[in-house]
């Protein structure tokens, strides 16, 4: 009687155990995986005609177009240098008097020469008139007496020049002597700059030469001030720099309102061509071929390489010369596992590529204001966002499980 009662409680046992498992083999059951998509998940582009400029952008410094020095014409002990730096001074000051008590001396002394020589000289032609004196002793008296004139005169020209006016219109950023010091000529007092236009040298790669001419206009930027000023190709020089086999040419700028300095370092920007009419993709979108450099177009859900010709590029965007026509569907993302003729799911789609381009021209272009995307930002525009229960390029991979491809 025991034996059938531990039987009958080991059936109970089982079937409660067996009861309690169907439900997690229901549940494993309902989690085997469907079938994934055989199609390759893709992200595009579509082309439209645009305006497209290539820049050129150098960098230098600025600098003033005038600098001119005060310097003394005659030796001599300073009395006055009325100038202070930071000032600003017209043109023809006199800002510069050395002292000329020594010359006037030697003026007297020339003066005291002379009238003794003229009166040897009279009493000579006397003695000539009666046979007393010799006409040589006479010629020798009237060559000193024009020596000592060419002396006087040399002297007295010298003391007008003691007084120094300034060269130019400018500020005084140097005061080099002081009053009671000895001043030479030749040797700088003070020094003088018009900053009223400024210059920016830069260096012209031999490359672009062809897209630079005099008078042409660029932008410059600085950034220490934040700000764009315009300006002109004043020179390009004929020369080139044998070392890093760029050309010097000179960009002057406006400075009326005196914001440039001299000594700021500048970005020089300008156009080196304009395209009325463009057909811009993204550079990643292409891939390199055999025969050349192809991309992977969208023709009824199906992908198809077709050969390119690149032109001019900026940043991350660059010109289709051939290949290509507007209203194309580019893929730019999933396309570099691709071959043609494959199926694939466009998961989104954007116009390209006008915003995108606008947001990385140089800041001298846009006014000074500088819009560049915040770093570690895409300045693409995000993709419209999809349906929910939707792949999105965020949240999805776009090619699932192709790893026998």
């Amino acid at each position: 009687m025991s034996d059938i009662r531990k039987w009958l409680l080991s059936s109970v046992l089982l079937a409660t155990v067996l009861s309690c498992e169907s439900p997690e083999k229901e549940a494993k059951t309902a989690e085997v995986p469907k079938e994934e998509s055989p199609h390759a998940l893709v992200e595009t582009v579509t082309m439209s005609e645009q305006v497209f400029d290539e820049y050129l952008q150098l960098t230098g410094e600025t600098e003033a177009v005038k600098v001119a020095s005060v310097t003394p014409q005659v030796p001599g002990l300073i009395l006055s240098l009325d100038i202070t730096e930071g000032q600003f001074i017209e043109a023809n000051v006199p800002v510069l008097t050395i002292d000329t008590s020594t010359a006037r001396a030697r003026i007297q002394s020339i003066d005291v020469q002379l009238e003794q020589l003229d009166r040897d000289i009279e009493r000579t032609k006397l003695l000539i008139a009666k046979n007393l004196g010799t006409s040589t002793s006479l010629e020798q008296m009237e060559s000193q007496r024009s020596l000592l004139k060419k002396s006087i005169n040399e002297v007295r020209v010298g003391s007008r020049q003691a007084i120094t006016k300034t060269p130019i219109a400018g500020i005084v950023t140097k005061k080099l002597a002081e009053p009671g010091e000895f001043a030479s000529p030749g040797v700088p007092v003070a020094r003088i700059i018009d900053i009223s236009t400024m210059v920016v040298r830069a260096g012209l790669p031999e490359r672009d030469i062809l897209y630079v001419h005099e008078g042409k206009e660029v932008m410059v930027h600085v950034a220490a001030l934040k700000k764009s000023f315009p300006g002109n190709i004043h020179r390009v020089g004929v020369e080139a720099n044998t070392r890093n086999r760029t050309f010097p040419i000179e960009v002057h700028v406006d400075n009326a309102n005196s914001e440039l300095r001299a000594g700021m370092r500048a970005e020089v920007t300008l156009i080196k061509q304009s395209l009325p009419v463009a057909l811009v993709i993204p550079r990643d979108a292409v891939l390199q071929a055999i025969n050349g450099q192809e991309v992977f177009i969208v023709e009824a859900g199906i992908a198809k390489s077709v050969p390119v010709e690149l032109g001019p590029g900026m940043s991350r965007f660059v010109v289709v010369e051939k290949g290509l026509k507007p209203g194309a569907e580019i893929v730019v993302r999933g396309h570099r596992a691709l071959v043609n003729g494959e199926p694939i799911h466009v998961v989104s789609t954007e116009p390209c590529c006008s915003a995108q381009i606008a947001l990385l021209k140089p800041i001298a272009t846009q006014g000074g204001e500088n819009t560049a995307p915040a770093e570690g930002k895409s300045p693409e525009t995000p993709a419209a966002a999809a349906p929910q229960g939707q792949p999105t390029a965020s949240n999805q991979p776009l090619t699932p499980s192709r790893a026998g491809r």
